[in-house]
C-alpha cells in the first residue's frame, strides 16, 4: 500500500488572526451589513427618521463600547474570557 499524502487542509492550523485580519473581518461585517441594508431603511421610513435611526444605533453601538472599555479597565481579568467566549483564531 502506498504512503498516504499528507491533505493540506489536515496541516496544522496557524493560532491566532493578524491584526489586519481582524480588522478586515469587523470591517468587512459592519460595513457590509450597513451597504445593504441602509438604502431600503431609508426608504421605508424617510430622511429625518432614517439618519435619527443611524444617529441613535451609533450612539448605542459608542455606549456598548465604552462600557466594555470601562469593564476590562476595572477587571483586567476578563481578557482571560476573550478566547473561551470568541473563536479563538479572534482572540489574539
Amino acid at each position: 500500500m502506498a504512503a498516504e499524502a499528507k491533505a493540506p487542509l489536515l496541516q496544522e492550523a496557524r493560532r491566532g488572526a493578524t491584526p489586519a485580519q481582524t480588522i478586515g473581518n469587523i470591517v468587512v461585517s459592519i460595513v457590509g451589513t450597513g451597504v445593504l441594508g441602509l438604502p431600503y431603511a431609508f426608504r421605508t421610513a424617510g430622511w429625518l427618521a432614517g439618519a435619527l435611526g443611524v444617529a441613535g444605533a451609533g450612539a448605542a453601538t459608542f455606549y456598548c463600547m465604552l462600557l466594555l472599555v470601562s469593564t476590562v479597565t476595572v477587571h483586567p481579568s476578563m481578557l482571560l474570557l476573550l478566547p473561551s467566549i470568541f473563536a479563538p483564531d479572534l482572540a489574539y
